[in-house]
C-alpha cells in the first residue's frame, strides 16, 4: 500500500463516522486504485469500510453486500486483521435486522480471530457486543458473563501498560447490567459507583452517554430496591448534564 493511499485510510478512519459518505467516497477512490493495480488488500480494505459507511447512513442491505465481498476477499488472502472486524461489523447489521443467532455466530467467528492475533481492542469490543446481544435477549448471567471477561481486559491493560481504556466507564456500567439482570443489586450499585468515577479523556460525548446510562441504571437499583427517594434524586443529575448530550 503506497502512501498515498495509506493517507487516504487515515481519512476514512477519520471520517467514518462523522461524515460517513465522505469516507465511503474515499473508499471508492481506494477501490478504484486497488482494483486497477491487482492491489488485493485495498480491495479488501475499501470494501470492508464501504459497508461500515453504509451501515452508518442506514443502508443495511447495501452495507451488507459490501460486508460479503469484503469477507470473500480477507478469507482468500489470509487478511485477518480486517476479517475479524468485518465479522463484527457483519454481526451487527445482522442483530440489527433482528437474526440474533446468525449474527452471534459471527461475532463468535470475529472474537476467535481476536484470540488468534492477540487483539485486546477487538476482544474488549466483541465480549460487549455479545454481552449486550444476550442481555437484550433475557439472558442477564450470559450477558453478565461476558461483561466481566470486558472489564478484566480492561484491568490487565490498565495494570501493564498504565494507561486508561477508553469507554471503560461504559463497560462498568454495561458489567452493572448484568448484575442488575441477575437481581443482584449489591454488585449492581459497586459499578456503578466505580462508573461515576471515570472519565474518558479521548471523548467527552461518549463519557456523557454512558453517564445518562449509568443514572438511568442507578434510578433503576434504587427503584427495585425500594429506595425511591434515592432514585429521584439519582434521576435530579440528568439536569446537570450538558444540553447537547440530552439532545442526543
Amino acid at each position: 500500500m503506497d502512501k498515498e493511499i495509506e493517507k487516504k485510510c487515515e481519512k476514512v478512519i477519520e471520517y467514518r463516522f462523522s461524515d460517513p459518505r465522505k469516507a465511503y467516497n474515499i473508499c471508492s477512490e481506494i477501490l478504484e486504485h486497488g482494483i486497477s493495480n491487482e492491489e488485493a488488500y485495498e480491495v479488501a480494505y475499501a470494501r470492508l469500510y464501504m459497508g461500515d459507511t453504509m451501515f452508518s447512513m442506514g443502508e443495511f442491505q447495501k452495507a451488507l453486500a459490501n460486508m460479503m465481498l469484503a469477507k470473500k476477499v480477507q478469507e482468500k488472502y489470509g487478511y485477518q486483521d480486517l476479517l475479524m472486524k468485518t465479522y463484527n461489523i457483519i454481526a451487527i447489521i445482522y442483530v440489527n435486522q433482528g437474526d440474533d443467532l446468525l449474527g452471534l455466530d459471527y461475532y463468535y467467528k470475529s472474537l476467535k480471530l481476536a484470540r488468534e492475533c492477540g487483539n485486546k481492542v477487538m476482544m474488549r469490543m466483541v465480549y460487549n457486543n455479545i454481552g449486550a446481544l444476550l442481555n437484550n435477549a433475557g439472558d442477564a448471567a450470559g450477558a453478565a458473563e461476558y461483561f466481566r471477561k470486558v472489564y478484566e481486559l480492561c484491568q490487565k491493560r490498565e495494570q501493564r501498560d498504565s494507561k486508561k481504556i477508553d469507554n471503560k466507564k461504559q463497560y462498568l456500567v454495561n458489567l452493572a447490567v448484568g448484575y442488575l439482570g441477575e437481581k443482584k443489586y449489591k454488585q449492581a450499585r459497586k459499578y456503578l459507583d466505580m462508573a461515576s468515577m471515570e472519565s474518558d479523556g479521548k471523548s467527552q460525548d461518549c463519557c456523557l452517554a454512558a453517564e445518562i446510562n449509568r443514572i438511568v441504571d442507578s434510578v433503576r437499583v434504587y427503584v427495585e430496591t425500594g429506595n425511591k427517594a434515592a432514585a429521584i434524586k439519582e434521576a435530579e443529575n440528568i439536569l446537570s448534564l450538558p444540553e447537547k448530550i440530552l439532545k442526543m
